[in-house]
């Protein structure tokens, strides 16, 4: 179940430029959840049950709910909500179970269901709960700098990257290269803004970095492998140093209407330190990869590009969009697709950070898909759908 977290959501953690801040923001989307509130009463009709509570709750659309503690265990789980009112909302069970609920009755925003494996001062290690075994190691002991580069302002950082076996907090067993998270200014100036898709396979999250509303992006967790049995199709995917992204696309701006035009160019990312793959299509992990968020064409690996500057938004026939995979590209070839991750090849209009476009249809498909504003061009993030079918 895909979870959709923000920073707009009523007790949603904060990000600042602060020491250990990034761990109690993993903390709360991948273990313990945020915004709990003792609920009133859950009755049933058919298949439909209600929630209401004394005050308001402030749960919106698009979020996974955990509910616990009703005698019955029907009630009890995550929940997509619906139906939403200042004092209630409803949710989905089954017809037979008894009503009304009883018990001491909870209910926050559910979390992605990942562990803590280790902890130490301002270093986690937190346990992926998918297929495959893997690990997310982060790293707030030290936050370097990220250059200046908003304005001549520094911004602070903390390290990520995924290992395969864990012996202690220091100490693993095949690991992808490092990537730094920016946090924010070093001359701490308030909660950043964010976004983050999470699921038990994988997660995408943006943080704002400006007063444009542009984010940077990660990418870590399970992709779609061209290799037949792949046994470590796990990526990561962020700032490989302290410059530059593997997300860089061009942006070109109508004079009159500041559109998005969807044209890329890419940059072939050099990794410096290690793979950005958990391991190499040959097995061996010191073996240079590249991400390429483009188009194929015959125009060779280091040069893609895809230009529909004048294709509508959305069709005018269906209501449909054109929006391209983001590949990985090994030199062997393309090992496969980033899950759940594209850019439109569209006109596009510009987003305040981000932008949620419901029932797109894309490939006969019907689903709900988040734009996020980057610094050079714009992302979608698909809330709805299964990323590995």
């Amino acid at each position: 179940m895909y979870k959709f977290y923000n920073s707009e959501q009523i007790g949603a953690p904060e990000i600042h430029s602060v020491q250990g801040n990034l761990i109690d923001f993993f903390d709360c989307l991948l273990v313990n959840g945020f915004h709990s509130l003792p609920i009133s009463t859950i009755t049933r009709s058919g298949t439909i049950a209600t929630a209401t509570f004394v005050n308001a709750h402030l749960y919106v659309e698009d979020q996974i709910l955990l509910i616990s503690g009703a005698n019955q265990a029907e009630y009890n789980g995550e929940f997509e909500i619906f139906n939403i009112t200042v004092k209630s909302f409803d949710f989905t069970v089954v017809d037979t179970v008894s009503t009304p609920a009883t018990g001491a009755l909870f209910v926050k925003v559910a979390p992605a269901g990942w562990t803590i494996t280790a902890a130490v001062g301002d270093k986690k290690i937190y346990r992926y709960p998918g297929g495959h075994q893997y690990y997310l190691v982060l790293n707030e002991e030290t936050c370097p700098e990220l250059g200046a580069i908003a304005g001549g302002t520094p911004y602070t950082t903390a390290t990520i990257q995924i290992v395969e076996s864990v012996v202690d907090i220091d100490t693993y067993g095949n690991t992808t290269g490092t990537v730094y998270v920016r946090k924010g200014i070093t001359e701490d100036k308030g909660p950043q803004k964010w976004a983050a898709v999470v699921s038990e396979r994988g997660m995408h999250f943006a943080i704002g970095w400006t007063t444009k509303d542009w984010v940077d992006l990660t990418t870590l967790g399970e992709f779609n492998s061209n290799v037949i049995d792949d046994q470590y199709n796990i990526m990561i995917s962020g700032h490989y140093s302290y410059s530059g992204s593997t997300y860089h696309q061009t942006q070109l701006y109508s004079g009159t209407d500041a559109y998005h035009y969807a044209q890329m160019t890419v940059d072939v990312i050099k990794l410096e330190i290690g793979s950005y793959l958990l391991r190499d299509y040959m097995g061996a992990n010191d073996t240079i990869c590249a991400f390429q968020n483009v188009l194929l064409n015959s125009s060779g690996f280091n040069d893609y590009s895809a230009n529909n500057s004048f294709m509508p938004f959305r069709s005018l026939v269906d209501g449909s969009v054109y929006l391209n995979q983001v590949y990985i590209n090994e030199f062997a070839g393309v090992r496969g697709q980033v899950a759940g991750l594209f850019f439109p090849m569209v006109t596009f209009p510009e987003c305040t950070f981000f932008k949620i476009e419901r029932n797109m249809i894309i490939n006969g498909q019907t689903k709900n898909i988040l734009f996020l504003q980057m610094h050079m061009g714009i992302v979608g993030i698909d809330l709805t759908g299964d990323w590995y079918a």
